[in-house]
């Protein structure tokens, strides 16, 4: 009972962080030199009791933010794609196959979760033929499955304490990758920038971390964002951008030799 007090009490605090965040391209925050980022300790985060707490308080089950976020990602870079296989790593209660699966039938869908709760919650009301739920860690999806086309990976690793062993992994998956994280840049309190103020999240990146980040393993990142969590829009970045969502496109494939005008390729 008094875990699902704390949790509630923290939800209630960050439940505004999202939509109060959203700050124009125009200004860059800058830490003062000497202030240490303090990292969150990493902690289990259970997505489906996450979610049925907040609802329990009054709020939706997935924030609209959340939904705008993974619609606007399906519909950029999947519809009209050469995708056959793509494999969603830290798919909670599928928020993503909500959208993606059932507006692209022709391609098969795997959404893997540690959360055995949220993996089992949507077997049980998100079905769709062409989506395999899992509790599959990397390893074994590397194991169990032929190669992927794409992998995806949704507001997953800023609750990583070990990102690089996360991605040493994640890249193994398929040779074209989607990476969205919230921007630590969208914040106009300094204190923000330092320590992440919702309370699962361990570290926070801001674009030109991200991209630095992502060319270690992949040969070519294209950085996207959402201007806003209100609209389902997505549009190219910059590294200073302090728009609230950072989406990176990455690849390893030839993209010059492949110049192809569908999203897998050329987004």
């Amino acid at each position: 009972m008094f875990r699902f007090r704390k949790l509630r009490r923290f939800i209630r605090k960050c439940a505004g962080i999202q939509e109060k965040t959203s700050l124009p391209a125009v200004q860059y925050n800058v830490v003062p030199s000497g202030v240490d980022y303090v990292f969150r300790p990493e902690s289990d985060f259970f997505n489906l009791q996450v979610k049925l707490v907040f609802q329990a308080a009054g709020g939706p089950f997935e924030t609209p933010g959340m939904v705008t976020e993974n619609t606007a990602i399906s519909r950029k870079f999947l519809l009209d794609s050469s995708y056959h296989r793509v494999i969603n790593i830290g798919s909670g209660v599928g928020t993503f196959e909500n959208v993606a699966a059932r507006e692209n039938p022709e391609i098969s869908f795997v959404a893997s979760d540690y959360d055995r709760d949220s993996v089992e919650w949507c077997r049980k009301n998100r079905p769709m033929k062409n989506v395999e739920y899992c509790t599959d860690s990397i390893t074994q999806l590397l194991e169990r499955f032929p190669p992927f086309d794409l992998a995806v990976s949704i507001d997953v690793i800023e609750h990583m304490e070990n990102y690089k062993r996360f991605l040493d992994d994640f890249v193994k998956l398929a040779p074209n990758a989607i990476i969205a994280t919230p921007n630590r840049d969208r914040y106009d309190h300094i204190e923000h920038m330092i320590t992440p103020p919702y309370p699962y999240h361990v570290q926070e990146f801001d674009a030109g971390e991200m991209f630095f980040i992502l060319r270690m393993y992949y040969r070519h990142v294209r950085l996207y964002g959402m201007p806003s969590y209100d609209e389902e829009r997505i549009e190219k970045m910059g590294i200073c951008t302090r728009w609230p969502v950072i989406i990176a496109f990455c690849s390893n494939e030839d993209l010059e030799k492949n110049n192809s005008d569908t999203n897998s390729i050329n987004p």
